[in-house]
């Protein structure tokens, strides 16, 4: 349906448990007395082509260029819990690979992990992305909603598995 750089998705998440990684080995036993904040920001590149084929919303594929501006905040917490939050804002233009028309994109994405108590094993995992592409004409426009919660327990067993993507053409 999309075709989007795996590497891009990929650091995402390579960021994220890096972070909670390196928060557990040199902040836990500091955590105990006090909580921890962390917090980093950075730009990349981001470039997606949404397909007209897959998205009847559109007349025509668009591709999505821009940058993607995140924060990541990493906090231990006074009990040992530890906190990932991922936050990105967009600059993005789409541009029609048929017409060459400019289409008006925007959306947030948010990522979220928490542990009670430092452990990779026993996660909560949220992720959201709204993508909304307005182009020219009423007949234009596509909303992209994307929803992840995976969580873990002590064992490592996943006790919630949830992903939910739907694609809206709407209307005003």
């Amino acid at each position: 349906m999309l075709t989007m750089n795996p590497v891009h998705t990929a650091r995402h998440f390579a960021w994220a448990y890096l972070l909670m990684a390196l928060c557990c080995v040199f902040g836990t036993s500091a955590a105990m007395a006090q909580a921890i904040h962390e917090k980093v920001a950075f730009t990349e590149p981001f470039d997606l082509t949404l397909l007209a084929a897959d998205l009847t919303c559109l007349q025509e594929d668009v591709q999505v260029t821009g940058v993607l501006r995140t924060t990541v905040q990493v906090t231990d917490d006074a009990s040992g819990g530890l906190h990932v939050k991922v936050g990105q804002s967009t600059d993005l233009i789409g541009v029609g690979l048929g017409t060459g028309d400019r289409y008006r994109v925007s959306g947030p994405f948010s990522f979220t992990v928490y542990t009670p108590d430092g452990l990779a094993s026993r996660v909560e995992h949220v992720h959201n992305v709204i993508l909304h592409v307005v182009g020219p004409g009423g007949d234009s426009k596509v909303l992209l909603l994307e929803t992840a919660h995976l969580t873990t327990n002590a064992n490592g067993d996943v006790i919630v598995d949830r992903f939910e993507f739907e694609a809206r053409c709407p209307t005003t």
